[in-house]
């Protein structure tokens, strides 16, 4: 019995998105996603071809916290932009409290 090399991505799950779907997963509009990704607040998609791109989970985890800083903490874009990269370095449910 054989046993296959793990291969890694950068998503712990493995699990790709296109852009719909990952306005579909987040409810977030495409147009708010490219300014995030414009501005650095998420980092790009893997280029599949000329003008598609993958997310993966880390994208999807960081909409998800930039919309609960904003709606709920009521933080402005800029300071939003200075604290996700040490948020997402928690525990699982530790960003999300």
């Amino acid at each position: 019995m054989s046993t296959s090399p793990v291969v890694r991505t950068a998503s712990p799950s493995g699990r790709s998105f296109s852009m719909s779907e990952l306005v579909a997963v987040t409810h977030i509009a495409p147009s708010t996603i490219r300014y995030y990704i414009s501005t650095g607040l998420v980092p790009p998609g893997r280029r599949r071809a000329r003008n598609r791109y993958l997310y993966d989970d880390r994208h999807v985890e960081s909409l998800r916290l930039i919309q609960l800083l904003k709606e709920r903490r009521h933080l402005p874009l800029e300071a939003i932009r200075r604290i996700v990269p040490d948020l997402l370095q928690l525990p699982a449910d530790g960003a999300f409290r």
